[in-house]
């Protein structure tokens, strides 16, 4: 007697079979064979598994969603799913009772992990996944009236911390905003200066949008493009009670 093996099953017992398999082992499946991978493609399987999955998902099927459409829908929830049940890291908790600041000062942090601390002192860094956390891994003898910062993924998929900060000098009318972009691995220590804006006084935002970065002052603003690392400055904004914005005059140079 031959033996029965899923390819030589006739096609709708085999569509019954593959209605039971997760997304997972349905792909899986594809991989195997000329014959299952084209049982695969069928829209009837993906509805079928489409309801039977438990998965949190959008409604369906509907005669409105493709093959393409469910397929996609369950295996991103499959991986939701994954991602949501499986068990966290422990949550640590630092004191920062032990770190040596000086009032006033300011504090960001970036990543989770990385806390920026800058008063009269200087700007420091410290790792808070690392056991000796009070002990800066950054220590810049600048003094700092204000900082922020955030994080940036370029397209090559390298990670940065875009750092904008303000020295802090008492005699100078204006007040300048230093932008620098810190490449992590293996640590945040390389500093890379790619931008200066002079601001009416210390008081800026930062602001990480995908590929720009907004530094807005009260008189000025700076928009940073990270993919060219260009930089515009754009001497006025005001803003009025509908909250829009109207930026003015248009000219603009680079830095």
């Amino acid at each position: 007697m031959m033996a029965v093996t899923l390819d030589t099953l006739i096609g709708d017992l085999l569509l019954i079979v593959l209605s039971y398999l997760s997304p997972r082992d349905i792909i899986s499946l594809r991989r195997t064979c000329r014959t299952l991978r084209q049982s695969t493609f069928h829209r009837s399987v993906w509805a079928d598994a489409y309801r039977e999955s438990t998965y949190l998902r959008p409604a369906g099927p509907l005669k409105s969603q493709s093959r393409e459409e469910l397929e996609q829908y369950l295996i991103r929830a499959e991986r939701l799913d994954e991602n949501w049940t499986t068990s966290a890291r422990p949550v640590l908790r630092r004191s920062i009772d032990h770190l040596r600041i000086t009032r006033p000062f300011y504090m960001s942090l970036a990543r989770g992990r990385y806390l920026f601390v800058g008063d009269s002192k200087g700007l420091r860094c410290h790792d808070l996944d690392s056991e000796d956390y009070t002990t800066p891994i950054i220590n810049r003898q600048t003094p700092v009236q204000a900082l922020d910062c955030g994080s940036w993924v370029d397209h090559d998929g390298k990670e940065f911390i875009i750092l904008a900060m303000s020295p802090h000098e008492t005699s100078a009318p204006r007040m300048p905003v230093i932008i620098y972009k810190i490449n992590i691995n293996p640590s945040p220590t390389d500093f890379k200066k790619v931008a200066q804006i002079e601001a009416d006084d210390a008081e800026f935002s930062l602001h990480v949008r995908r590929d720009f970065i907004l530094t807005r002052a009260r008189n000025s603003v700076l928009l940073f493009d990270l993919r060219s690392n260009r930089c515009w400055k754009l001497p006025r904004i005001v803003r009025h009670k509908d909250s829009s914005l109207q930026l003015f005059p248009l000219n603009y140079r680079f830095l």
